[in-house]
């Protein structure tokens, strides 16, 4: 699952609407619906600090984020991009898995 789907799919089980979950991320700005309705699509790839936020308002565990992302590239950071070269992979997803790991028990298996 990508980091988009995973968005939809708790915003959905949480009864929010696209319109309410951006009014919920931006509480000072006003912001098109369509910047989130594209992240869930995948067109458009979300940044570190959106991500957090989104993360605390849907109540999804570190875990199942970074579950999603390790499937993505490129890597999503501070709003850039980065995309990882293939001899890098393997270690990459190693650090992910350790940290995976770590998640999981301080989120107390909530995955």
């Amino acid at each position: 699952m990508k980091i988009g789907e995973l968005i939809r799919e708790e915003r959905i089980n949480k009864g929010l609407t696209q319109r309410r979950l951006v009014e919920l991320l931006y509480p000072d700005v006003q912001v098109s619906q369509n910047r989130l309705s594209n992240v869930e699509r995948g067109e458009r790839q979300i940044l570190a600090v959106e991500l957090v936020r989104v993360r605390e308002i849907l109540n999804i565990s570190w875990y199942r984020t970074i579950d999603c992302l390790k499937h993505e590239m490129p890597y999503i950071t501070e709003g850039k991009k980065y995309t990882i070269k293939s001899r890098k992979i393997t270690e990459i997803v190693d650090k992910i898995q350790r940290l995976q790991h770590q998640l999981k028990e301080l989120d107390g298996d909530n995955a």
